[in-house]
């Protein structure tokens, strides 16, 4: 016989349209804790997301095994305890407050609407990159860059000596082909280098852009000079000799140096809430 509630030991019922509301409602408000890797509580302590993760996990497990039973009224088809589940939930439902209070839920870039917009994005990129960047963080953006590039995409950048990007200048929209038929989104360097940064989120290449770029980089007598291709989906750049990139993979590069290095919770915050941001582009 069929029925609609589950029996414990202790006879006690679990309903489960009732726990079906409670896993829809719970897993809209997980999907906002996931959005942010990083998230403090009011005593300025990171809300460990790992650690949630693997109760989320846990208690998934137990709940498809729920799922699978015939939710029969015996006694001997119990697969989960009600206490179990009770304490889930408080112990969820503290965590997910202390998340909210802490305003994690608050994404500054996306509450400023600034959405795919290439030219605001670019800014803030080239913020990040730049060493000298009200962030506070030197060069380790740029580095993590350079690192990720050189193990996961192309080889090329590996000559590139420490040394050379202890200091340098980041300019948006520069023209350093020297006419304004060729202008470059972010270019990051000094005498010894340039990497120019080609951005792109709802737009595509036209008139083979990087194609020109690289013959006019040609002309420039700096010998470490490399094109990169910013893209949503990773698109081939017409020029075969630029390297390809996506704006997840910027990501996960931010995400990098946030674990890597003793970022101030503030600045990491923001940080973390950008990475977010482009992550779902």
């Amino acid at each position: 016989m069929n029925c609609n509630h589950e029996k414990n030991d202790n006879n006690q019922l679990i309903d489960v349209d009732e726990l079906n509301n409670f896993i829809n409602s719970f897993s809209k408000k997980y999907s906002d804790f996931k959005k942010t890797s990083l998230s403090c509580d009011d005593n300025n302590q990171l809300i460990d997301v790992d650690e949630l993760n693997n109760f989320i996990n846990s208690f998934s497990k137990k709940y498809s095994d729920f799922k699978k039973t015939s939710l029969s009224c015996d006694d001997n088809n119990q697969l989960i305890d009600v206490d179990e589940l009770n304490n889930f939930i408080d112990t969820f439902s503290k965590k997910y407050s202390d998340f909210k209070k802490a305003g994690s839920l608050c994404n500054v870039f996306e509450l400023i609407n600034i959405g795919h917009d290439e030219k605001i994005n670019s800014k803030i990129l080239a913020w990040l990159l730049d060493c000298n960047g009200t962030h506070g963080q030197g060069n380790i953006f740029l580095k993590e860059l350079i690192e990720y590039i050189n193990s996961h995409i192309n080889s090329c950048l590996s000559q590139l000596d420490v040394q050379f990007i202890s200091e340098y200048s980041v300019f948006l929209e520069s023209y350093p082909m020297g006419d304004s038929s060729n202008r470059i989104d972010i270019q990051v360097g000094n005498d010894n280098f340039i990497l120019y940064i080609e951005v792109k989120i709802d737009s595509e290449e036209h008139n083979n852009q990087t194609i020109r770029y690289f013959n006019k980089m040609k002309l420039n007598p700096c010998s470490h000079q490399y094109l990169l291709y910013l893209t949503v989906k990773k698109n081939l750049a017409a020029c075969n000799k630029a390297i390809n990139i996506s704006w997840s993979e910027i990501s996960s590069i931010i995400e990098s140096v946030l674990k890597k290095y003793p970022i101030p919770n503030f600045v990491k915050f923001l940080i973390s809430q950008y990475s977010n941001h482009i992550k779902n582009f």
